[in-house]
């Protein structure tokens, strides 16, 4: 009897860890809590543009400058949105503190991109699609460098949540036609094993789909985005070596889709291997900074602003 009550004990336990890692607080219930800011008046923008035709599909991104700005030769960001990897759009850039770091980057005559890529489904897509995508988007950029007066030569990535990790994964796995200066990561996941493949029992697993159907879907999915093999492979701290991206940590100390312990782990390997990088972690912050007062975004754009400058 005392050794059925452990188990079922410790089956709650596990349950509880699959719901606080998996989908506390799911992609759509973030989306809930953001503040849409409008963009700054002195911005030229140029939608839509198919950057790459694949499956039937034009995947497009969006173009934002300073109104007027005579520059030939801007260093650009390129921003890659999250979305727990199934969902998401380019459009996300204007929520919150992204979008005023995008006023911000304009300012310093700098072009700043917003693209899209295909959305994992665990079936058809993958992460490697979606990393294949962002990884033609940084080559269409570069080719296309003179026609939009962007220097080809300063390219940085700029990432929330899944579009950090698909960031890091750019800047750490880089080809010849991809190499970037620096990556700027807000709350993005960086050991997959230990955010996915969390201890279950198969009773565990049991309760789960009959109590909370519509998340052990989810984690199933995941798991086919992410099986265990690209987990090792695609988990950033295991990537850094000496020659890796600078990059730039962004974390809320109340996160608990991608817990902060994620984002020291990065800077371990990071100061280990000798990499440029700095990190700030904000104690009122959960994921996604959804409601930062005006002091954080602030410092948040000075951070991520004084980044840039330094690496380009």
């Amino acid at each position: 009897m005392n050794r059925l009550k452990f188990q079922l004990s410790l089956t709650t336990m596990q349950l509880m860890l699959l719901v606080f890692v998996t989908s506390s607080c799911t992609h759509s219930d973030i989306m809930k809590g953001f503040v849409k800011v409008e963009p700054a008046t002195n911005v030229d923008s140029i939608s839509d543009i198919t950057y790459k035709n694949i499956d039937g599909k034009n995947l497009k991104l969006d173009i934002y400058s300073l109104k007027g700005d005579t520059a030939k030769s801007r260093p650009v960001v390129i921003y890659i949105h999250g979305g727990s990897w199934t969902g998401g759009d380019k459009s996300w850039i204007h929520f919150t503190a992204s979008q005023a770091l995008v006023n911000a980057m304009i300012k310093e005559h700098y072009a700043v991109i917003s693209i899209n890529y295909r959305l994992a489904d665990g079936k058809t897509y993958d992460f490697q699609t979606e990393l294949s995508d962002c990884r033609d988007a940084i080559k269409w950029v570069r080719k296309n460098a003179e026609k939009y007066n962007i220097n080809s030569h300063k390219i940085g990535l700029w990432g929330t949540s899944a579009g950090a990790h698909l960031s890091l994964i750019c800047g750490y796995l880089p080809t010849d036609s991809t190499d970037i200066k620096f990556i700027l990561n807000y709350y993005g996941p960086t050991n997959l094993n230990k955010l996915f493949y969390t201890s279950l029992s198969p009773i565990g697993l049991t309760v789960a789909k009959g109590i909370v159907p519509k998340l052990y879907a989810e984690r199933m999915v995941m798991m086919n985005i992410f099986p265990r093999n690209f987990c090792d492979v695609y988990s950033p701290v295991n990537l850094v070596d000496h020659y890796s991206t600078p990059t730039l940590i962004l974390h809320g100390s109340k996160d608990k889709l991608v817990p902060p312990y994620q984002a020291y782990e990065l800077e371990k390997q990071l100061t280990k291997y000798q990499v440029p990088h700095k990190m700030f972690i904000y104690p009122n912050q959960a994921h996604g900074f959804t409601h930062p007062n005006q002091r954080e975004i602030d410092d948040m754009v000075r951070q991520s602003v004084d980044f840039a400058r330094h690496y380009f």
